[in-house]
């Protein structure tokens, strides 16, 4: 069976997008070719270098404006009728010269209202934009429509749609109305570049905090600035902590500007925390492990969630997690984090202060995020991965 598996998000500066990309491709990557012809495929020519760097080989199919063009006049079913000769000017009809049996789409992607003639694995990684409808990068722009129109006209007829928790896939069932059979569960693992660099040694530790001017006792935060991230609280917090109680600590943060590094900007200054507070712009994997291995903690007090990937790497590098308190995460990562309430400074400061003072609980709780770990192994992704492409395989013998 010939398996395409669509890579669109593949760019460093994408954050969590990238690194789930990746990290799924290598593992879908290791599923044994003589059962599975498996095509890695992208619409970009950058992106494909990534993926070579990385040692996944590709090919790029791009989706021309002309491309689109004959797919927007195919809607209309009085030109599908009489005019069908016009599909072979389509995005998919360059699909369709490889004969694909099944197509996995690794992230959600407008590519994929292109795409009529083949059965779909479609990724939702998350729901937040119903969650969450306040924040703006889900509200503003047509996010909330597009969003919507790409489950509802495409993502619901998947032959199966991969989501992150038990609870995403009871969310997706109840909103959407999919068959839970058809939702399958497939939990996040540490990104790939933990593993690549978790054993650097002191010296190169120490070079990258000499590098970036980091100093000792700070607390640390990995993520796109987009408001949903919440620094905010955490700069509500170091408030209490260095102004307030006159404690020293320190907070960095790194990732791509989505357009609230200037609020976060006069928020420091008003805050009188410009000693104390650093951004430090797009980091490397290195520079990020050799951060996690020398920081007090992650903070992550993210509105969206509950599956993202930074808890899941500081567990692995033994860095403490204080991280958001969704309903789900007793069960998910048996405590193993300190958990946080998003409308309350006063409380992510004093679990701050817990962690710093608590050398006992620390220890539990980071031995308790390496006991999380071992129950999502990558072999077990792997084995769920390759379960379903053979569920297909059985119904895909059903016609020529």
């Amino acid at each position: 069976m010939k398996i395409a598996v669509f890579i669109s998000d593949t760019n460093p500066s994408r954050g969590g997008g990238y690194q789930y990309e990746l990290k799924i491709s290598n593992l879908i990557d290791k599923i044994d070719r003589s059962k599975f012809k498996i095509t890695f495929i992208t619409s970009n020519k950058t992106i494909s270098k990534a993926l070579h760097d990385n040692n996944i080989n590709n090919i790029t199919i791009k989706s021309s404006i002309i491309n689109k063009f004959f797919d927007y006049l195919l809607k209309n079913n009085y030109i599908k009728k009489y005019l069908n000769i016009l599909s072979i000017f389509t995005f998919e009809q360059k699909l369709s010269k490889y004969k694909f049996d099944l197509i996995y789409f690794l992230s959600p992607n407008n590519l994929i209202k292109y795409i009529h003639k083949h059965n779909l694995i479609t990724t939702v990684w998350d729901q937040c934009h119903r969650d969450n409808v306040e924040f703006p990068e889900v509200a503003h722009k047509g996010q909330f429509k597009q969003r919507e129109e790409l489950i509802h006209e495409n993502i619901k007829r998947s032959f199966s749609i991969i989501v992150e928790t038990e609870k995403s896939k009871l969310n997706f069932n109840k909103r959407y109305g999919v068959d839970l059979d058809r939702i399958k569960v497939l939990p996040c693992t540490p990104s790939d570049f933990v593993d690549k660099y978790k054993n650097i040694d002191q010296k190169e530790i120490n070079e990258t905090i000499q590098r970036l001017s980091i100093k000792k006792n700070f607390i640390f935060y990995p993520a796109q600035l987009w408001a949903h991230k919440n620094h905010s609280i955490i700069l509500e917090a170091l408030n209490i902590i260095v102004n307030k109680k006159k404690i020293d600590l320190k907070f960095y943060f790194c990732g791509q500007d989505k357009g609230n590094l200037s609020y976060l900007k006069k928020l420091i200054n008003k805050l009188n925390l410009n000693d104390h507070v650093k951004y430090l712009g797009f980091l490397n994997d290195k520079d990020i492990v050799a951060l996690y291995k020398t920081a007090l903690a992650l903070v992550m007090p993210t509105y969206f969630g509950n599956a993202n990937i930074p808890p899941l790497d500081a567990f692995k590098l033994s860095c403490p997690v204080i991280y958001t308190k969704f309903d789900e995460n007793d069960h998910l990562f048996n405590n193993s984090i300190w958990e946080i309430d998003l409308h309350d400074g006063e409380n992510l400061s004093n679990k701050i202060l817990e962690l710093m003072n608590n050398e006992t609980k620390k220890k539990e709780k980071i031995q308790n995020g390496h006991k999380y770990l071992e129950n999502i192994s990558d072999n077990k992704v792997v084995a769920q991965i390759e379960k379903l492409f053979e569920k297909y395989s059985v119904i895909r013998k059903t016609w020529e």
